[in-house]
């Protein structure tokens, strides 16, 4: 109750991480130096004073974070690097500490402190959008690496709803994240980890598809994460997308289409190869018994399923030219094939004509996948502004966003959420009715889902948030 300032000290720098205490012994960290104090609160003169006045450590980073073991006489240290500093107590040499050991982390941030338990150091590093965990154990008095870990923070562009409401994100380090709700909570799990390099497609109620790190194509139990086959390997630079129709599941890479067997994951047709065109670059979809699929060059191909000799293989039979890439996935409704593209065009297609039947221009890139809700089609664009039209091409209205729209709107309710990178939500009604709006921390390039009462929102940095409709 009768406190007393008995001395004060002062540091070059800033100080934007705790300090440390143990047993009569004071480190602090800035953006500049560590420095050790030793306390004695009953004598004014010595009541701090520094350990290693005549030579600080070095410092050139604002986060660091410190921990004591061994009664005091020992401090780990992570920062830039790990290390170690041994305190001398008791002696009459002038510089009283010393560094015991140090590891590099490669430029890597330190985002949180440093675990020790025993003769085990837990510490977490970041760099980019990706997080990784290292675990050391001493071995004669150095710490040697055990394992180390790496977590992305960024989910893919796609989420995975199956049909009973499991919902699925999938963050760039191959985990797969399991949402369900129950009782009006939500529940979490991680399904599978250092599976998913692609995001996953919903096969049936049961199983998902996938690539994992070495480019083969799994098909995995949607309950245990667990890879039912595994196809042999791909040959690819670049992942497209899939779709599934007629027992097959098509995988688009690169310039080509291979199709697997759903049963099986052996190859059911001949791979197509668009060697005179530049590379795909939406997902396939399939519908009627053919493949529609986007490319660089601006077009939009249609595949059929064919077969000569008893060898089953896909086919061009159809292309359509735009003015730029087209890097929407199609999607067809009331015998109409919709897709964006990048010349700011949505464009509809009269299904059975094969011909334009309308196009609307906008200002900008069309990257998000349409919607189709109640007699009419929703998109946003690159130029921050989202539409509704109605199936014949009538412009219904169009508002502004913070930020580009590349996820695709989502139905929920009655209204649909659209989203832009720059982390706004917004919810409105078919009449284009604004019904709420919100922002939350990151870039958003996922689509809002439902998950039980709430809004589920993934964003690219590591963290999901949920918001329930008043």
């Amino acid at each position: 109750q009768n406190s007393q300032l008995l001395k004060t000290v002062s540091i070059p720098g800033e100080m934007s991480t705790p300090a440390a205490m143990s047993c009569g012994n004071l480190a602090v960290a800035t953006n500049k130096y560590l420095q050790l104090f030793s306390l004695n609160p009953k004598n004014v003169q010595e009541a701090i004073f520094a350990l290693n006045e005549t030579s600080p450590i070095l410092l050139d980073t604002a986060q660091t974070f410190m921990q004591f073991s061994n009664l005091g006489r020992s401090l780990t240290v992570t920062s830039q690097n790990l290390f170690a500093v041994d305190i001398q107590l008791f002696t009459k040499r002038i510089d009283v500490i010393r560094k015991k050991w140090e590891l590099e982390y490669a430029q890597q941030n330190v985002p949180m402190p440093i675990q020790r338990t025993g003769e085990m150091i837990f510490s977490v590093t970041t760099q980019h959008n990706s997080y990784t965990a290292h675990c050391f154990t001493y071995n004669d008095g150095v710490p040697t690496k055990l394992w180390e870990r790496t977590f992305a923070a960024s989910c893919y562009d796609s989420v995975l709803q199956v049909a009973d409401g499991r919902t699925y994100f999938t963050t760039e380090e191959g985990t797969i994240h399991e949402l369900f709700a129950q009782q009006n909570n939500i529940n979490y799990r991680v399904l599978a980890s250092d599976t998913a390099f692609v995001a996953p497609v919903a096969i049936d109620d049961q199983h998902f598809f996938t690539v994992d790190r070495e480019k083969h194509p799994l098909l995995c139990s949607n309950v245990t994460g667990w890879p039912s086959w595994k196809a042999d390997k791909i040959n690819a630079q670049q992942y497209i997308g899939t779709c599934t129709g007629n027992n097959a599941i098509f995988i688009a890479y690169d310039k080509t289409i291979t199709a697997l067997d759903i049963a099986t994951g052996k190859k059911s047709y001949l791979e197509y190869s668009e060697f005179k065109g530049k590379s795909f670059s939406s997902a396939p979809y399939f519908y009627d018994n053919s493949i529609f699929i986007g490319s660089e060059d601006g077009h939009v191909h249609e595949l059929t399923l064919a077969k000569q000799d008893n060898i089953a293989f896909l086919q061009k039979k159809w292309s359509f030219a735009a003015q730029d890439a087209v890097t929407t996935t199609p999607i067809c409704a009331n015998d109409t094939l919709y897709f964006g593209s990048a010349d700011g065009n949505m464009y509809a297609i009269d299904f059975a004509r094969r011909r334009l039947k309308w196009n609307v221009k906008t200002g900008g890139a069309i990257h998000c996948r349409p919607t189709i809700h109640k007699d009419a089609i929703y998109f946003g664009n690159d130029d921050r502004q989202i539409y509704a039209v109605d199936l014949n091409g009538k412009p219904l209205w169009r508002k502004q966003l913070t930020g580009k729209v590349i996820a695709s709107p989502t139905v929920i309710g009655e209204n649909i959420c659209f989203a832009s990178v720059a982390g706004e939500v917004m919810s409105i009604s078919p009449q284009g009715k604004t019904m709420w709006r919100i922002y939350v921390p990151g870039t958003l390039s996922t689509s809002p889902v439902k998950v039980g009462d709430f809004i589920a929102i993934a964003s690219n940095n590591g963290f999901v948030y949920f918001v329930k409709e008043k």
